[in-house]
């Protein structure tokens, strides 16, 4: 209590002491203040005796505010504490806690705060006034706007985005003074000056940091191409604008397509290969559509899960149609078209019986089987059977090449009249089987004239593989052999029966000499096969 009356004494006799008698000295500090008008900074100031010599008593005394050119400036507040300092020696430094307020009339600029001490020296005694300078800067905003960021989720900070995906705009807000305020906030997005996307937000924003985030979300149906973001903070007059440019992409690209074959035959498989160029993880639509001409053959959706790379998938295409074949394949992501490409193939019939015409001729029938081969030239089996009445007439199997295009094979058979004969012609090729088959009727002499034949035919196609059989012509070779013993049998009889007349007769004159019946005989002729690649001229 003693030493605090002391100094309590000493420093009220201080103040009155003239200034003009006193000598003058400095307290360095580094810090400054900055505050918004209409409101008020606290802290700590650290106050340092930078003089060669050590003070028992340092008292503050007053202060004042200059402006950037020198003059005093009112509308300023301050405290602080403690106001005294007993044994501040030279070098050391003491800190106080001040509260510096400012009226909402100071315009806001650069500022000094002016502290005035007085202190005695601790060895003479002698008393000394002591300035302190400490920068001030007053503010009229107490918002501080930090640089904007952005990143896309799930991938960081890229200058491009896909459709479909997010881009995330933020930035963060320091507000340095002691009030919440309100803060506009908004964002766009534009593509060729259109804006694309635009939202806005009232943010309040209190003492400290806070954080402003946008989510622009990036349409599926955006088109590709440059987009600029422009993202804007105002508060007052103050306003923060961050603009960045923006390129938005599918990721996903169909880059070629093939095919294992461009000719292939009536149902053998094919499959077509499609290369796809991925940069995202996504889940896309695969639409593939198979036309002939106008007509949609097939069609089939199918969910592909790409991952960043390239991808080959094949797709099996449908051989159940023969033609020209068109097939195209689109990628969706969502209801957007993202690629498309399309190839072509032919689908050829195999080699097939596409027409039979017959000719009459009295007891003999010429059959025209009319082959098809849309293919490259192979090798065929045509076979034929023929029966009446449940036996077999005629009957073989003949191998036989088979060119590209029509080709026509000829057959002449003589068949019994006055009762049915059915006949049935198949061709094997290529593991594929086609045949033709009806019923034949020629009336017998002793019918009555201007009856009609009537024949019935049918044309039959099998495309099931089948391993291909020559079959045996027993039944064609016995019929011949039972006509040239009748043939034999009735030339002798007619000999017998021609001399046997000829001897019981009187001899009146001589007759010519005539050669005998077996000298014009001729045996019949087995059937003609020919080959010919259209139908013989109408005489």
């Amino acid at each position: 209590m003693r030493w605090t009356s002391v100094i309590v004494v000493v420093l009220f006799l201080l103040s009155l002491l003239p200034l003009a008698s006193a000598e003058f000295g400095t307290l360095s500090t580094n810090t400054s203040i900055i505050l918004v008008r209409g409101d008020y900074s606290s802290g700590t100031l650290v106050l340092t005796n930078n003089a060669g010599v050590s003070y028992s008593v340092v008292s503050f005394q007053r202060y004042w505010v200059e402006s950037e050119n020198g003059s005093t400036v009112g509308g300023f507040n301050f405290t602080m504490f403690p106001t005294v300092f007993s044994h501040w020696s030279s070098g050391s430094s003491n800190t106080v806690s001040y509260n510096l307020s400012c009226s909402p009339n100071v315009p806001p600029g650069n500022y000094t705060l002016h502290l005035r001490f007085i202190a005695t020296t601790s060895t003479t005694g002698q008393v000394l006034i002591l300035n302190a300078i400490v920068p001030i800067k007053v503010l009229s905003s107490p918002l501080k706007f930090l640089r904007a960021q952005t990143y896309v989720p799930g991938r960081g900070e890229y200058s491009y985005v896909f459709v479909g995906e997010k881009l995330i705009v933020y930035s963060h807000i320091l507000n340095i003074g002691h009030k919440t305020v309100k803060v506009r906030a908004s964002v766009k997005l534009l593509h060729s000056g259109i804006p694309y996307y635009t939202k806005e937000n009232t943010a309040m924003i209190p003492p400290g940091d806070t954080l402003i985030k946008f989510a622009v979300p990036i349409g599926i149906n955006y088109p590709t191409g440059s987009y600029l973001l422009v993202y804007t903070l105002s508060y007052g007059n103050q306003s923060y604008i961050f603009k960045k440019e923006f390129t938005v992409l599918t990721g996903v690209k169909l880059i070629s397509v093939s095919i294992q074959s461009e000719r292939v035959l009536l149902g053998s498989p094919d499959e077509a290969y499609l290369t796809i160029l991925s940069e995202r993880n996504v889940t896309v639509e695969l639409l593939t559509e198979v036309f002939k001409g106008k007509e949609k053959v097939a069609s089939e959706h199918k969910e592909v899960q790409l991952s960043p790379g390239t991808e080959v998938m094949g797709i099996q295409l449908p051989t159940n149609v023969s033609g020209n074949i068109t097939a195209s394949f689109k990628l969706f992501i969502g209801t957007r078209l993202v690629s498309s490409k399309s190839l072509s193939y032919s689908v050829l019939s195999p080699p097939g019986i596409t027409a039979l015409k017959k000719r009459v001729l009295n007891d003999t029938v010429v059959f025209r089987v009319v082959v098809s081969n849309s293919w490259s030239e192979t090798q065929g089996v045509l076979s034929y059977r023929i029966e009446s009445g449940g036996k077999v007439l005629y009957q073989d199997s003949l191998l036989r090449v088979l060119p590209h295009g029509n080709i026509t094979f000829t057959f002449s058979f003589k068949i019994p009249t006055g009762q049915n004969v059915s006949y049935v012609f198949t061709l094997k090729a290529l593991g594929h089987s086609s045949s033709v088959k009806g019923v034949l009727y020629i009336p017998s002499p002793s019918t009555p004239t201007k009856t009609t034949t009537t024949t019935t035919t049918s044309l039959q196609s099998n495309t099931s593989s089948s391993s291909t059989t020559s079959a045996s012509s027993g039944g064609s070779g016995a019929l011949w052999v039972g006509v040239g013993i009748a043939v034999i049998i009735a030339v002798i009889v007619v000999v017998w029966y021609y001399y046997n007349n000829l001897s019981s007769r009187k001899r009146r004159r001589k007759r010519p000499k005539r050669r005998s019946p077996l000298g014009r005989f001729k045996r019949p002729k087995p059937p003609k096969f020919h080959e010919r690649n259209s139908l013989p001229k109408k005489k």
